[in-house]
């Protein structure tokens, strides 16, 4: 998987760019995993650091006997490597290098089967560490009273490391106890080390030479309850108790979590958050937090719910929060003293109420900056349509206001849809602020309103549409800002359109046509001024005008099996196309269906600059729109031919489908190679879709493949939503 990121700096440093590649492969006998991020220098301060935007690392094994590693980090100084090969049963040899730093040891073992583990060992270590030798022991015995496991290692002629560590475990009782005496670095760190689990508790205790003792308690009561402490010299440094209720049934689901914790000031956590905490350090705190889940009964998109939470330290409230959507309206509110004061918060509490009437309102209302109100309202009316109503106000001041009302008539006669809308905004809103006063070819406004209205007639027809019309227009700030008029319900039809943000001037477009004899179109442009199409009266000739200059002339045949013309231009230049196809053209609907649902199409186009050979032809079901029951289709088109802008070139590609229960099978191939312009290639381009969509599951399983050049730039979607694709990019 490769993921490319470019971000801009809006302060003008630039673009970031960069990559992160993620790559598994299995070469030879070795697994090998990647993971490199790669980035673009930039003059500026990057968005994401240095430190994590330029590193590789490397694992690879062949999961019986080696192991490399690498880790490459140049902004953290880091070019370590890692190497280990073992000898099952016998030995195992460990490299790791990180620039000039080298450690190379090697592990003999003796009396040790890992798959029948006895607790009898001798492991022998010897190799060198920085320049130094190493050398040493590890061996493990077992008597009646227990286990004992010694390490002694030498870092050249000094003691480095002296562990003696004896365990006794009792497996019915569930019960472990051990006592490790160590010394380290020649004695410089002595002491004992104890560990003790019985009865779901354990108890770590350390020993210094100087009889300075370090604990730490953990009791657990699975699902239930966790109980930590942890000891200095026999005085508690802090304790944290936490207990859990849960219920769950069919109906609701119900947690309630309380913790407590209590401080010393001379414990090192105290320290750490009296420097470090913007909040400061505390004494004692208590935590609860309760949630409960109404499984039977819904909001719009998810259960009604309750989360209650309530943070006290040392007696004072610092925290209380409540989300409420099992009444209504619903309940949100903050009380956060603390962290009010420090964002110079002025209210006591952050307040929020929604009012949500599913398909008809919602009202929301927070008392922040100075109280925020936002409803919006929507419901059938008299005409047909609906109207929409949205208010925003901050305190008693309206920020926007936005009406969108609709009308319909539908019948045997006609259809007829109108929108009128109104928008009106303060331009001290965000929305203005943000938004409409940073246009930068549309012109802002205050106010904008506009009334659009698509009729169609359903009696009259033109040659194959229903006759239709639309009209828009949009006011702002009481100037208009865009009309817009397509009609083919008058003659001669119409296009005009007055947009002054985008055109200098008025278009206007207006044509006449009378089938089989006549299409004129007349435009208000200055370089095109229209074009005509005329019977000439002889035959089935026709003549080309185009800005009033005669362009060519042509003639057509027409049968029921095919269609053949040529156009002759007044430079002497012509185009002879001539299309073929199976049966007769339809004159019913069912005529019709039959020659859309399979047939052959065959052009040929013969030319002075250019020619064409292509078929067409498919074959498929009726489709229903119904993606349970069964559908199938094929699809095939072969082309080819020559140009001035291609030059030879030839295209092919071939589809088919199936859908059934659900399940869309699609498969999309062909190939296409152009002589010449930006598309020309050394080898065809290959094109590949084959996919899968599992509609119930909403997942896509497929690859989507070009091939140009030979270098491959596909997508991969794996089985299961949510799966993240393997990108490939000129591979």
């Amino acid at each position: 998987m490769v993921v490319h990121y470019l971000m801009v700096h809006s302060d003008g440093d630039g673009e970031e760019k960069g990559q992160l590649k993620i790559e598994r492969k299995h070469v030879g006998d070795l697994w090998t995993t990647l993971i490199q991020t790669t980035a673009v220098p930039i003059g500026g301060k990057p968005i994401i650091p240095a430190s994590i935007s330029n590193v590789e690392v490397l694992l690879e094994s062949d999961r019986a006997t080696k192991l490399n590693a690498k880790y490459v980090n140049p902004t953290k100084h880091r070019d370590m490597h890692i190497h280990i090969i073992r000898v099952p049963g016998k030995s195992a040899k460990v490299e790791i290098v990180n620039g000039a730093r080298k450690h190379d040891l090697t592990f003999k073992v003796g009396d040790l089967d890992f798959k029948h583990m006895d607790g009898v060992f001798d492991i022998a270590v010897e190799g060198t560490s920085l320049g130094e030798p190493i050398k040493g022991t590890i061996t493990g015995t077992k008597n009646d009273q227990g286990q004992r496991v010694k390490v002694e290692l030498e870092k050249g002629n000094k003691k480095l490391i002296q562990l003696d560590s004896k365990i006794k475990i009792d497996i019915p009782a569930k019960a472990v106890s051990s006592m490790i005496k160590y010394s380290l670095l020649g004695g410089a760190m002595q002491g004992k080390l104890s560990l003790k689990f019985e009865n779901f508790v354990l108890t770590l205790k350390n020993t210094n030479s100087a009889k300075e003792t370090l604990e730490l308690t953990v009791g657990v009561v699975l699902g239930e309850s966790l109980t930590m402490e942890a000891k200095k010299n026999g005085e508690s440094m802090w304790m944290y108790k936490t207990s859990r209720t849960t219920k769950r049934t069919d109906d609701v689901f119900e947690l309630t979590l309380e913790t407590d914790m209590t401080l010393s000031e001379k414990s090192v956590v105290s320290k750490f958050l009296s420097e470090k905490y913007p909040y400061g350090a505390f004494h004692t705190r208590h935590n609860k937090i309760h949630i409960f889940v109404d499984k039977k009964h819904m909001n719009k998109l998810a259960p009604k719910f309750k989360v209650e939470v309530h943070l006290m330290k040392d007696g004072a409230k610092a925290i209380d929060f409540i989300a409420d959507t099992t009444t209504s309206p619903y309940k949100f509110k903050l009380v956060a003293p603390n962290f009010f004061k420090r964002w110079a918060i002025k209210q006591s509490s952050l307040d929020v109420t929604v009012d949500h009437q599913i398909g008809k309102s919602i009202v929301i209302d927070t008392n922040v900056y100075g109280g925020i109100h936002l409803e919006a309202t929507r419901g059938d009316n008299a005409k047909g349509g609906r109207d929409i109503h949205v208010l925003a106000k901050k305190g008693a001041q309206q920020m926007f206001k936005l009406d969108v009302s609709t009308e319909k008539i539908n019948n045997d006669n006609e259809f007829k849809f109108i929108l009128h809308d109104t928008f009106e905004v303060n331009p001290e809103s965000i929305v203005y602020k943000t938004i409409i006063s940073q246009y930068k070819f549309l012109t802002p406004f205050n106010k904008r309103s506009g009334e659009f209205e698509f009729y169609v007639n359903k009696k009259d027809k033109n040659v194959l549409l229903k006759k239709f019309s639309f009209h828009g227009k949009v006011m702002k700030d009481s100037t208009k800002a865009l009309e817009v008029l397509i009609t083919t319900n008058e003659k001669p039809y119409k296009f005009e359109l007055f947009a002054p943000a985008f055109l200098k001037k008025e278009a206007k477009i207006s044509v006449e046509h009378n089938p089989g004899q006549l299409l004129n179109v007349v435009t208000s442009f200055d370089k095109f001024t229209g074009f005509k199409i005329s019977k000439t009266g002889s035959g089935s000739e026709r003549q080309i005008e185009v800005n009033g200059k005669k362009l060519g002339k042509g003639e057509y045949t027409l049968t029921d099996h095919s269609f053949t013309t040529k156009v002759t231009l007044a430079d002497g230049n012509y185009l002879e196309p001539t299309i073929t196809w199976v049966g007769k053209l339809p004159h019913t609907k069912h005529e019709a269906e039959a020659f859309l649902l399979e047939n052959n199409v065959h052009v040929k186009v013969a030319g002075s600059k250019r020619n064409l050979d292509l078929n067409l032809n498919w074959k498929m079901t009726k489709p229903d729109w119904n993606f349970g029951t069964p559908e199938h289709g094929k699809i095939s088109l072969n082309a080819k031919g020559h140009n001035s802008r291609w030059g030879d070139y030839t295209l092919s590609r071939d589809a088919s489908w199936n859908v059934e229960h659900k399940v869309i099978d699609v498969s999309w191939t062909g190939k296409a190679q152009f002589e010449m312009g930006r598309l020309a290639t050394a080898t065809p381009i290959e094109t590949e879709f084959i996919f899968k969509v599992l509609l119930d599951k909403k997942d896509l399983i497929g690859k989507f493949m070009k091939k140009v050049n030979g270098k491959e730039y596909s997508i991969d979607f794996p089985q299961g939503s949510g799966v993240m694709p393997k990108i490939k990019m000129g591979q």
